[in-house]
């Protein structure tokens, strides 16, 4: 009976690390895309009820002054909901490194001419309503990490 209960043992045993392995991998599989979807400003804007909460990569003009900063996309309707596409950026400060070299590069940018195209890993959130300088913004970005920044190349 001995052998009989230590092979039951080994399949059991078999069979549930088979099926750990493959839960793993599977979600291994659906975590690597998350953030992965490359959105535009306009594409977040439109559709900010499936994305708010939600890891994303944007693609957008960073705009800054001594006042405020903004993402925006000149590719979007001048105004959405009577106000200007505009999303406040802000830097989570437990994962973004002030120090990398695209957070240099993105300063220096913005000091000389006020904007750069960017791309950027974070979290669409929604406060439900208007806020910041002078109500500009109806979302916020929480930036996580840079990954490209640019001149913008005037028409």
């Amino acid at each position: 009976m001995k052998t009989v209960n230590g092979v039951a043992a080994f399949f059991i045993a078999t069979f549930v690390t088979a099926f750990l392995v493959q839960a793993v991998g599977q979600q291994q599989r659906s975590t690597q895309g998350m953030g992965r979807e490359t959105l535009t400003v306009c594409e977040l804007l439109a559709n900010t009820q499936n994305y708010a909460g939600q890891t994303v990569t944007l693609n957008a003009t960073f705009v800054a002054n001594f006042e405020f900063s903004a993402l925006t996309d000149a590719s979007c309707p001048t105004k959405v909901d009577g106000k200007h596409p505009l999303i406040q950026p802000r830097f989570d400060t437990s994962r973004y490194d002030p120090k990398d070299p695209l957070a240099k590069k993105l300063n220096r940018l913005l000091k000389k001419k006020s904007q750069a195209r960017v791309s950027l890993t974070g979290v669409l959130i929604d406060p439900g309503q208007y806020f910041g300088h002078q109500l500009c913004c109806r979302y916020r970005f929480e930036v996580s990490k840079i990954l490209s920044v640019e001149p913008v190349v005037e028409k």
